[in-house]
Protein backbone atom coordinates (compact mmCIF):
# COMPACT_ATOMS: atom_id res chain seq x y z
CA UNK A 1 0.00 0.00 0.00
CA UNK A 2 1.67 3.37 -1.51
CA UNK A 3 2.49 5.93 1.79
CA UNK A 4 0.84 9.47 1.41
CA UNK A 5 2.33 12.69 2.79
CA UNK A 6 -1.17 13.34 3.53
CA UNK A 7 -4.13 12.04 4.87
CA UNK A 8 -8.03 12.62 4.06
CA UNK A 9 -11.06 11.79 6.23
CA UNK A 10 -13.92 11.25 5.15
CA UNK A 11 -16.99 9.65 6.94
CA UNK A 12 -15.89 6.51 8.06
CA UNK A 13 -12.23 6.12 6.18
CA UNK A 14 -8.67 7.51 7.03
CA UNK A 15 -6.38 7.50 3.89
CA UNK A 16 -3.01 6.63 4.92
CA UNK A 17 -0.32 8.82 5.61
CA UNK A 18 3.05 7.75 6.88
CA UNK A 19 4.49 5.05 9.06
CA UNK A 20 4.91 8.10 11.45
CA UNK A 21 1.64 9.21 11.26
CA UNK A 22 -0.47 5.64 11.92
CA UNK A 23 1.08 5.66 14.95
CA UNK A 24 0.35 9.29 16.02
CA UNK A 25 -3.47 8.60 14.72
CA UNK A 26 -3.48 5.13 15.91
CA UNK A 27 -6.72 6.11 18.28
CA UNK A 28 -8.61 6.42 14.93
CA UNK A 29 -7.88 3.82 12.97
CA UNK A 30 -8.30 0.83 15.50
CA UNK A 31 -12.24 1.34 14.25
CA UNK A 32 -11.94 2.15 10.70
CA UNK A 33 -9.92 0.88 8.01
CA UNK A 34 -6.81 2.57 6.55
CA UNK A 35 -7.62 2.59 2.64
CA UNK A 36 -4.82 3.81 -0.30
CA UNK A 37 -6.22 7.29 -2.10
CA UNK A 38 -5.35 8.38 -5.26
CA UNK A 39 -1.51 10.43 -5.80
CA UNK A 40 -0.97 13.38 -8.25
CA UNK A 41 1.76 13.89 -10.06
CA UNK A 42 3.64 15.66 -7.39
CA UNK A 43 2.97 12.44 -4.85
CA UNK A 44 0.60 13.92 -2.37
CA UNK A 45 -3.19 13.72 -2.37
CA UNK A 46 -4.78 16.80 -4.60
CA UNK A 47 -7.74 18.17 -3.36
CA UNK A 48 -9.21 19.70 -6.44
CA UNK A 49 -12.91 21.05 -5.63
CA UNK A 50 -13.48 23.74 -3.88
CA UNK A 51 -15.45 24.12 -0.52
CA UNK A 52 -17.37 26.50 1.74
CA UNK A 53 -14.72 26.91 4.30
CA UNK A 54 -11.36 26.10 5.34
CA UNK A 55 -10.78 25.42 9.11
CA UNK A 56 -6.68 25.80 9.65
CA UNK A 57 -5.95 24.57 12.64
CA UNK A 58 -7.92 21.17 14.35
CA UNK A 59 -7.22 21.95 18.28
CA UNK A 60 -10.13 23.27 20.24
CA UNK A 61 -11.61 25.69 18.15
CA UNK A 62 -10.48 24.30 14.93
CA UNK A 63 -12.16 21.05 15.94
CA UNK A 64 -15.15 23.00 16.75
CA UNK A 65 -15.79 25.18 14.11
CA UNK A 66 -15.34 21.73 12.40
CA UNK A 67 -17.83 20.07 13.67
CA UNK A 68 -19.91 23.05 13.65
CA UNK A 69 -20.15 23.88 10.00
CA UNK A 70 -20.61 19.80 8.87
CA UNK A 71 -23.72 20.01 11.13
CA UNK A 72 -24.87 23.28 9.05
CA UNK A 73 -24.21 20.87 5.73
CA UNK A 74 -21.54 23.20 4.67
CA UNK A 75 -18.69 22.12 2.47
CA UNK A 76 -16.34 22.00 4.80
CA UNK A 77 -12.34 21.04 4.97
CA UNK A 78 -10.24 20.80 7.84
CA UNK A 79 -6.21 20.64 7.62
CA UNK A 80 -4.31 19.84 9.88
CA UNK A 81 -0.33 20.39 10.01
CA UNK A 82 -0.11 17.79 12.80
CA UNK A 83 -2.54 15.39 14.18
CA UNK A 84 -5.46 15.50 16.02
CA UNK A 85 -4.71 15.95 19.84
CA UNK A 86 -1.34 16.44 18.80
CA UNK A 87 1.32 17.89 22.03
CA UNK A 88 3.01 20.51 19.93
CA UNK A 89 0.44 22.89 20.49
CA UNK A 90 -2.21 24.54 23.52
CA UNK A 91 -5.03 21.16 23.21
CA UNK A 92 -3.31 18.42 25.09
CA UNK A 93 -2.41 17.50 28.59
CA UNK A 94 -5.08 15.22 29.80
CA UNK A 95 -7.04 17.67 31.61
CA UNK A 96 -8.55 21.13 30.96
CA UNK A 97 -10.11 23.64 33.58
CA UNK A 98 -13.60 24.86 33.26
CA UNK A 99 -14.95 27.53 35.66
CA UNK A 100 -17.55 30.06 35.83
CA UNK A 101 -16.62 32.50 38.26
CA UNK A 102 -14.34 34.51 36.17
CA UNK A 103 -11.57 36.94 37.09
CA UNK A 104 -10.77 37.72 33.27
CA UNK A 105 -13.87 40.01 32.95
CA UNK A 106 -17.88 39.65 33.78
CA UNK A 107 -18.66 39.63 30.05
CA UNK A 108 -16.93 35.60 29.98
CA UNK A 109 -19.95 34.13 31.80
CA UNK A 110 -22.63 34.22 29.92
CA UNK A 111 -20.52 32.34 27.03
CA UNK A 112 -18.45 30.07 29.74
CA UNK A 113 -22.54 29.31 31.04
CA UNK A 114 -23.50 28.32 26.99
CA UNK A 115 -20.09 26.45 26.82
CA UNK A 116 -20.59 24.07 29.77
CA UNK A 117 -24.23 23.36 28.64
CA UNK A 118 -23.03 22.14 25.76
CA UNK A 119 -19.78 20.18 27.37
CA UNK A 120 -22.18 18.05 29.10
CA UNK A 121 -24.58 17.71 26.20
CA UNK A 122 -21.24 16.24 24.38
CA UNK A 123 -20.20 14.25 27.51
CA UNK A 124 -23.73 12.49 26.76
CA UNK A 125 -23.20 11.11 23.46
CA UNK A 126 -19.56 10.31 23.28
CA UNK A 127 -18.01 6.92 24.40
CA UNK A 128 -15.49 9.19 25.90
CA UNK A 129 -15.42 10.64 28.78
CA UNK A 130 -15.06 14.64 27.70
CA UNK A 131 -16.43 16.49 30.94
CA UNK A 132 -16.55 15.69 34.82
CA UNK A 133 -18.01 17.85 37.31
CA UNK A 134 -15.53 18.71 39.53
CA UNK A 135 -16.57 22.23 40.75
CA UNK A 136 -13.83 24.76 41.04
CA UNK A 137 -11.96 26.56 44.18
CA UNK A 138 -10.30 29.78 44.05
CA UNK A 139 -8.21 30.40 46.61
CA UNK A 140 -5.76 33.70 47.63
CA UNK A 141 -3.70 35.74 49.60
CA UNK A 142 -5.57 38.80 51.09
CA UNK A 143 -6.10 41.84 48.60
CA UNK A 144 -5.89 39.50 45.47
CA UNK A 145 -7.21 40.92 42.88
CA UNK A 146 -8.23 37.19 41.32
CA UNK A 147 -10.47 36.58 44.33
CA UNK A 148 -12.18 40.01 43.90
CA UNK A 149 -12.62 40.01 40.72
CA UNK A 150 -13.73 36.27 40.35
CA UNK A 151 -16.44 37.26 42.76
CA UNK A 152 -17.59 40.49 41.30
CA UNK A 153 -18.20 38.33 37.93
CA UNK A 154 -20.23 35.49 39.60
CA UNK A 155 -22.48 38.47 41.84
CA UNK A 156 -23.40 40.38 38.83
CA UNK A 157 -24.32 36.95 36.58
CA UNK A 158 -26.45 35.61 40.11
CA UNK A 159 -23.96 32.82 40.28
CA UNK A 160 -24.21 30.38 42.91
CA UNK A 161 -21.29 31.10 45.06
CA UNK A 162 -19.63 29.73 48.80
CA UNK A 163 -17.05 32.20 50.14
CA UNK A 164 -14.67 30.76 52.75
CA UNK A 165 -12.11 31.79 54.89
CA UNK A 166 -8.79 29.86 55.37
CA UNK A 167 -9.94 27.56 58.21
CA UNK A 168 -13.31 26.83 56.07
CA UNK A 169 -10.69 26.17 52.88
CA UNK A 170 -8.84 23.50 55.31
CA UNK A 171 -11.67 21.66 56.47
CA UNK A 172 -13.16 21.32 53.17
CA UNK A 173 -10.80 20.85 51.04
CA UNK A 174 -7.47 19.41 53.40
CA UNK A 175 -5.37 19.02 50.14
CA UNK A 176 -4.45 22.85 50.76
CA UNK A 177 -2.74 24.04 53.71
CA UNK A 178 -3.10 28.13 53.57
CA UNK A 179 -2.25 30.86 55.82
CA UNK A 180 -4.86 31.87 58.03
CA UNK A 181 -5.47 35.22 56.45
CA UNK A 182 -6.06 33.63 53.36
CA UNK A 183 -9.83 33.51 51.42
CA UNK A 184 -11.43 31.45 48.59
CA UNK A 185 -14.31 30.72 46.93
CA UNK A 186 -16.04 27.07 46.03
CA UNK A 187 -18.63 27.49 42.53
CA UNK A 188 -20.29 23.81 42.03
CA UNK A 189 -20.45 24.35 38.12
CA UNK A 190 -16.90 23.80 37.51
CA UNK A 191 -15.02 21.03 36.14
CA UNK A 192 -11.83 19.55 34.04
CA UNK A 193 -12.52 18.50 30.66
CA UNK A 194 -10.41 16.00 28.56
CA UNK A 195 -9.01 18.15 25.53
CA UNK A 196 -7.83 14.80 23.51
CA UNK A 197 -11.20 13.15 23.63
CA UNK A 198 -13.21 16.22 22.90
CA UNK A 199 -11.01 17.11 20.15
CA UNK A 200 -11.58 13.61 18.80
CA UNK A 201 -14.96 13.44 19.67
CA UNK A 202 -15.50 16.77 17.47
CA UNK A 203 -13.17 15.88 14.79
CA UNK A 204 -15.17 12.03 14.13
CA UNK A 205 -18.47 14.19 14.28
CA UNK A 206 -17.93 16.52 11.75
CA UNK A 207 -16.45 13.67 9.37
CA UNK A 208 -19.39 11.76 9.41
CA UNK A 209 -21.67 14.63 9.04
CA UNK A 210 -19.48 14.98 5.64
CA UNK A 211 -16.98 17.19 6.86
CA UNK A 212 -12.95 16.53 5.42
CA UNK A 213 -9.78 16.31 6.79
CA UNK A 214 -6.49 16.52 5.79
CA UNK A 215 -3.88 16.09 8.66
CA UNK A 216 0.16 15.93 8.36
CA UNK A 217 -0.07 18.65 5.95
CA UNK A 218 0.91 22.52 6.62
CA UNK A 219 -0.77 25.37 4.73
CA UNK A 220 2.36 27.87 3.13
CA UNK A 221 0.11 30.57 1.63
CA UNK A 222 -3.08 32.14 1.83
CA UNK A 223 -3.99 34.44 -1.09
CA UNK A 224 -7.24 36.23 -1.70
CA UNK A 225 -8.51 35.79 -5.35
CA UNK A 226 -11.18 37.66 -6.86
CA UNK A 227 -13.79 34.93 -6.84
CA UNK A 228 -12.19 32.79 -3.43
CA UNK A 229 -9.42 32.53 -1.07
CA UNK A 230 -6.57 30.18 -2.18
CA UNK A 231 -4.78 27.80 -0.24
CA UNK A 232 -1.69 26.51 -1.26
CA UNK A 233 -0.28 22.85 0.75
CA UNK A 234 2.78 21.46 -0.45
CA UNK A 235 2.35 22.37 -4.40
CA UNK A 236 -1.52 21.67 -4.37
CA UNK A 237 -3.89 24.70 -4.19
CA UNK A 238 -7.24 24.09 -2.98
CA UNK A 239 -9.87 27.50 -2.95
CA UNK A 240 -12.70 28.06 -0.54
CA UNK A 241 -15.52 30.97 -0.04
CA UNK A 242 -14.06 31.46 3.33
CA UNK A 243 -11.35 30.28 5.71
CA UNK A 244 -11.32 30.15 9.45
CA UNK A 245 -7.29 30.10 11.01
CA UNK A 246 -7.51 29.19 14.02
CA UNK A 247 -3.80 27.88 14.27
CA UNK A 248 -2.88 29.10 17.63
CA UNK A 249 1.09 30.27 17.50
CA UNK A 250 1.11 29.64 14.05
CA UNK A 251 -1.40 32.65 13.34
CA UNK A 252 0.78 35.33 12.19
CA UNK A 253 2.60 33.00 9.78
CA UNK A 254 -0.77 32.63 7.94
CA UNK A 255 -2.31 36.08 8.51
CA UNK A 256 0.75 38.64 8.56
CA UNK A 257 -1.30 41.87 9.07
CA UNK A 258 -2.44 41.54 12.47
CA UNK A 259 -1.66 44.75 13.96
CA UNK A 260 -2.40 42.97 17.71
CA UNK A 261 1.13 41.83 19.07
CA UNK A 262 0.86 38.48 19.70
CA UNK A 263 3.78 36.44 22.07
CA UNK A 264 4.38 32.57 22.68
CA UNK A 265 5.32 31.32 25.46
CA UNK A 266 6.61 28.67 26.74
CA UNK A 267 4.04 26.78 29.64
CA UNK A 268 5.22 23.70 31.65
CA UNK A 269 2.76 21.30 33.08
CA UNK A 270 3.68 18.34 36.21
CA UNK A 271 1.84 15.84 37.55
CA UNK A 272 2.83 14.08 41.01
CA UNK A 273 2.20 11.02 43.12
CA UNK A 274 0.66 12.64 46.62
CA UNK A 275 3.29 11.92 49.94
CA UNK A 276 0.46 11.54 51.92
CA UNK A 277 -3.52 11.26 52.37
CA UNK A 278 -4.10 10.58 48.57
CA UNK A 279 -7.58 10.50 48.97
CA UNK A 280 -7.57 13.77 49.59
CA UNK A 281 -6.32 14.99 45.91
CA UNK A 282 -8.90 12.52 44.03
CA UNK A 283 -11.94 13.73 42.01
CA UNK A 284 -14.62 13.42 44.30
CA UNK A 285 -12.46 15.33 47.05
CA UNK A 286 -10.11 18.62 45.39
CA UNK A 287 -12.40 20.58 42.57
CA UNK A 288 -10.25 22.00 39.74
CA UNK A 289 -8.39 24.90 41.22
CA UNK A 290 -6.38 28.58 41.01
CA UNK A 291 -4.59 29.74 43.41
CA UNK A 292 -3.48 33.04 44.11
CA UNK A 293 0.07 33.45 45.75
CA UNK A 294 2.14 36.51 46.19
CA UNK A 295 4.92 35.38 43.83
CA UNK A 296 2.73 33.74 41.22
CA UNK A 297 -0.82 32.28 40.50
CA UNK A 298 -1.15 28.35 40.50
CA UNK A 299 -3.79 26.28 38.30
CA UNK A 300 -4.19 22.18 38.95
CA UNK A 301 -6.47 19.51 38.97
CA UNK A 302 -7.35 16.36 41.40
CA UNK A 303 -6.13 12.89 40.73
CA UNK A 304 -8.51 11.84 37.69
CA UNK A 305 -7.89 8.17 36.54
CA UNK A 306 -4.81 7.85 38.43
CA UNK A 307 -2.34 9.74 36.23
CA UNK A 308 -1.53 12.43 39.62
CA UNK A 309 -2.03 15.66 41.13
CA UNK A 310 -1.30 17.92 38.02
CA UNK A 311 -0.61 21.86 38.66
CA UNK A 312 1.20 24.35 36.75
CA UNK A 313 1.75 28.46 37.11
CA UNK A 314 -0.86 30.33 35.27
CA UNK A 315 1.64 32.84 34.71
CA UNK A 316 3.17 33.48 30.75
CA UNK A 317 6.33 31.73 30.73
CA UNK A 318 9.99 32.15 29.04
CA UNK A 319 8.81 33.77 25.11
CA UNK A 320 9.62 31.79 22.09
CA UNK A 321 10.42 33.11 18.96
CA UNK A 322 7.99 31.10 17.05
CA UNK A 323 6.08 28.19 17.44
CA UNK A 324 8.14 25.44 15.96
CA UNK A 325 10.68 26.30 19.00
CA UNK A 326 8.17 24.43 21.77
CA UNK A 327 10.14 21.29 22.52
CA UNK A 328 9.06 18.23 25.22
CA UNK A 329 11.90 19.54 27.38
CA UNK A 330 10.58 20.20 30.88
CA UNK A 331 13.48 20.54 33.32
CA UNK A 332 14.39 20.06 36.89
CA UNK A 333 14.32 24.07 37.20
CA UNK A 334 10.86 23.95 35.82
CA UNK A 335 10.39 20.73 38.25
CA UNK A 336 11.24 23.14 41.40
CA UNK A 337 8.57 26.26 40.32
CA UNK A 338 5.16 23.67 40.62
CA UNK A 339 6.85 22.57 43.57
CA UNK A 340 6.98 25.78 45.56
CA UNK A 341 3.18 25.43 44.84
CA UNK A 342 3.41 22.31 46.57
CA UNK A 343 5.40 22.57 49.65
CA UNK A 344 4.24 26.00 50.38
CA UNK A 345 0.25 25.19 50.26
CA UNK A 346 -0.14 21.78 49.20
CA UNK A 347 2.37 19.37 51.20
CA UNK A 348 0.24 16.21 51.44
CA UNK A 349 1.00 16.51 47.11
CA UNK A 350 4.35 17.24 47.44
CA UNK A 351 5.25 13.63 46.38
CA UNK A 352 6.96 12.38 43.44
CA UNK A 353 7.05 13.26 39.88
CA UNK A 354 4.64 10.92 37.68
CA UNK A 355 5.99 13.37 34.14
CA UNK A 356 6.08 16.84 32.94
CA UNK A 357 4.73 18.27 29.70
CA UNK A 358 5.78 21.79 27.51
CA UNK A 359 2.74 23.30 25.99
CA UNK A 360 2.24 26.72 24.63
CA UNK A 361 0.26 30.21 25.50
CA UNK A 362 -0.27 32.72 22.43
CA UNK A 363 -1.09 35.39 24.34
CA UNK A 364 -2.36 38.82 23.56
CA UNK A 365 -0.99 42.07 25.17
CA UNK A 366 -4.27 42.44 27.61
CA UNK A 367 -4.97 39.05 28.13
CA UNK A 368 -8.31 38.43 26.05
CA UNK A 369 -8.89 36.81 23.11
CA UNK A 370 -8.33 37.28 19.58
CA UNK A 371 -11.67 37.18 17.32
CA UNK A 372 -11.74 39.02 14.08
CA UNK A 373 -11.99 39.29 10.19
CA UNK A 374 -8.38 39.82 8.88
CA UNK A 375 -8.10 43.38 8.16
CA UNK A 376 -7.08 42.78 4.17
CA UNK A 377 -10.15 40.56 3.47
CA UNK A 378 -12.96 40.07 5.79
CA UNK A 379 -13.29 36.00 4.24
CA UNK A 380 -10.72 35.34 6.43
CA UNK A 381 -11.73 34.88 10.04
CA UNK A 382 -9.08 34.59 12.27
CA UNK A 383 -9.39 33.53 16.34
CA UNK A 384 -6.46 31.56 17.68
CA UNK A 385 -4.93 34.12 20.84
CA UNK A 386 -6.33 32.64 23.46
CA UNK A 387 -3.76 33.80 26.35
CA UNK A 388 -3.98 30.63 28.16
CA UNK A 389 -7.52 30.24 29.03
CA UNK A 390 -9.51 29.44 26.22
CA UNK A 391 -9.99 25.84 25.50
CA UNK A 392 -12.66 25.65 27.74
CA UNK A 393 -14.66 27.91 25.29
CA UNK A 394 -14.65 25.59 22.60
CA UNK A 395 -18.32 24.86 22.11
CA UNK A 396 -19.51 28.80 21.51
CA UNK A 397 -16.04 29.29 19.49
CA UNK A 398 -16.98 26.94 17.33
CA UNK A 399 -20.32 28.50 16.71
CA UNK A 400 -19.18 31.82 16.77
CA UNK A 401 -16.39 31.17 14.36
CA UNK A 402 -18.81 29.19 12.05
CA UNK A 403 -20.94 32.47 12.19
CA UNK A 404 -18.24 35.10 10.62
CA UNK A 405 -17.10 32.11 7.61
CA UNK A 406 -20.88 31.93 6.73
CA UNK A 407 -21.08 36.18 6.79
CA UNK A 408 -23.74 36.08 9.54
CA UNK A 409 -23.98 37.65 12.61
CA UNK A 410 -22.22 36.09 15.30
CA UNK A 411 -24.22 34.21 17.55
CA UNK A 412 -22.72 35.79 20.71
CA UNK A 413 -20.85 39.40 21.48
CA UNK A 414 -17.17 39.31 20.52
CA UNK A 415 -16.46 42.91 19.88
CA UNK A 416 -14.08 43.25 22.71
CA UNK A 417 -12.32 40.43 21.12
CA UNK A 418 -11.08 43.02 18.54
CA UNK A 419 -7.65 43.25 16.50
CA UNK A 420 -8.23 46.95 16.98
CA UNK A 421 -7.19 47.73 20.45
CA UNK A 422 -8.98 50.32 21.31
CA UNK A 423 -12.31 48.52 20.89
CA UNK A 424 -10.98 45.27 23.44
CA UNK A 425 -12.04 44.60 27.34
CA UNK A 426 -9.69 46.29 29.71
CA UNK A 427 -7.07 44.53 30.42
CA UNK A 428 -7.39 41.05 32.66
CA UNK A 429 -6.42 42.06 35.94
CA UNK A 430 -2.63 41.58 37.27
CA UNK A 431 -2.47 37.81 39.66
CA UNK A 432 0.72 39.23 41.08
Amino acid sequence: MPMLKCRLFSGTNWFTLTPEGMRNLGFHLAAKQAIPAQRSLSGILRVSHQYDVVVIGVGAAGSATFFELARRGARVLAIEQFYPGHDRGSSHGESRIIRLAYFEHPSYVPLLSEARRRWVDLDKTSKEKVFLTTGSVEIGFPGAEMIRHSLDASRRHKLEIHEMDAAEIRRRFPAFQVPDDWTGHFQPDGGLLIPEAAVRRYVDAGARLGGKLITGTKVKNIRSRANAVELEIEGERITTNSVVVTAGAWLKELVADIRLPLTITRQVVGWFEPLRRPSNFDAGALPVFLLAAPDDAYYGFPNYCGSGLKAASHIPGRPLSGANDLRQDATVEDEKGIRHLLRRYMPDGNGPLVKMQTCMYTNTPDGHFLIDRAEHDSRIVIASACSGHGFKFAPVLGEILADMAEQKRPAFRVEGFSANASQRLPPVPDLV
